[in-house]
């Protein structure tokens, strides 16, 4: 059966372009990484897990507990209406050291609503994880890895770190354990890599403890993304 790629956005080329989306390699050329940060500067052995589209009450508890069981920490944009439903889930993430991203209330594709509509999905999700107790989000990642201007736009008027990732290459072949686990291992990791994964469906609890492996054996740690300086407290 062929692996299925939760992630939902466009497949990369060899070279690790996105296929049919020319204006993505530019608005990253373009853009400065305080703005949108695709991988963390640091000559530091470290790498930066995300998980999106969370928390989920069956699988994102595993994933905290191989997290523990590894001693490392990771970055989870959750969904505002899962934080909201699932606010134990959010005071654990917290509670372990873990960073807290948004990532939209109801998980909608920005760019194909009104204004006012994108404002409201930004703020609702950001207030739902504060009510859960997960605090001030100072990250966030738009559904579906989508960017435009206007997307951009309503997260720096936020004082948003608008984060997307440089590392997919397991998740797009989740499904298949033994062939992520692979993946992830041939593509080598570098310092500062933001590895993209999902906390909501079962796929990513049997890969997880290969990836932690890989990490460790490599000499890496799993950090949470920190909040950057430039971010008004």
């Amino acid at each position: 059966m062929a692996a299925r790629y939760l992630g939902k956005d466009p497949p990369r080329l060899a070279d690790g372009r996105r296929a049919g989306r020319p204006w993505r390699r530019w608005l990253k050329a373009a853009v400065p990484s305080r703005l949108v940060l695709y991988r963390v500067r640091t000559n530091r052995p470290a790498a930066f897990l995300t998980f999106d589209d969370g928390p989920d009450e069956t699988w994102t508890p595993m994933v905290l507990d191989i997290l523990r069981e590894h001693r490392a920490r990771a970055t989870f944009f959750v969904v505002g209406s899962r934080a909201a439903a699932h606010p134990t889930l959010i005071r654990q993430m917290v509670a372990a050291g873990h960073t807290i991203g948004g990532h939209g209330f109801h998980h909608v594709a920005l760019s194909r609503i009104d204004r006012v509509t994108r404002d409201r999905e930004i703020d609702d999700g950001h207030d739902a994880v504060a009510r859960a107790g997960g605090g001030r989000v100072h990250f966030f990642r738009p559904p579906y890895g989508e960017l435009n201007p206007k997307i951009l736009v309503a997260a720096w008027r936020r004082r948003l770190q608008v984060t997307m990732w440089s590392h997919d290459v397991a998740n797009r072949v989740i499904d298949e354990p033994a062939m992520a686990a692979e993946a992830f291992s041939t593509v080598p990791v570098t310092p500062g890599e933001i590895v993209l994964l999902h906390d909501h469906e079962k796929a990513v609890v049997p890969v997880l403890p290969d990836l932690l492996r890989s990490l460790h054996r490599s000499g890496f740690r799993a950090e949470p993304l920190a909040r950057p300086g430039w971010l008004a407290p």
